[in-house]
């Protein structure tokens, strides 16, 4: 009877089994923690597209400049009073708009104070 009973106590013990070293290898972080994997396009891909990038900001930079040269030689071959009229015009709506962008900021301030 005595050796029946004790191979019962073995059957239901709550030891885990030994597990081999290798199989454990790496898991002792925390799940929440285990590093992020980040997926690469192909080398060729990412190239391409860095190019690409750079040639666009190229067409923008050269652009703005060939429209900045083109008000200058719009304002030069204006007479003198049409000149003055074009810069007066600026000055004004430069400023409009800085009124204009200043009351749209501060109404939308007061707005986010509302949903605070």
């Amino acid at each position: 009877m005595l050796l029946f009973s004790v191979t019962v106590l073995e059957a239901q013990s709550f030891e885990r089994p030994p597990v081999h070293k290798l199989v454990n290898v790496g898991q002792n972080k925390p799940p929440g923690r285990q590093k992020q994997i980040k997926i690469r396009a192909p080398r060729k891909a990412a190239g391409a597209i860095r190019k690409q990038k750079a040639e666009e900001k190229k067409r923008d930079k050269a652009y703005k400049e060939k429209l900045k040269e083109d008000r200058k030689h719009h304002l030069e071959i204006q007479t003198q009073e049409v000149r003055e009229r074009i810069i007066q015009n600026r000055k004004e709506a430069d400023t409009n708009y800085k009124v204009k962008k200043k009351a749209v900021a501060s109404k939308n301030k007061n707005a986010a104070k509302k949903y605070r």
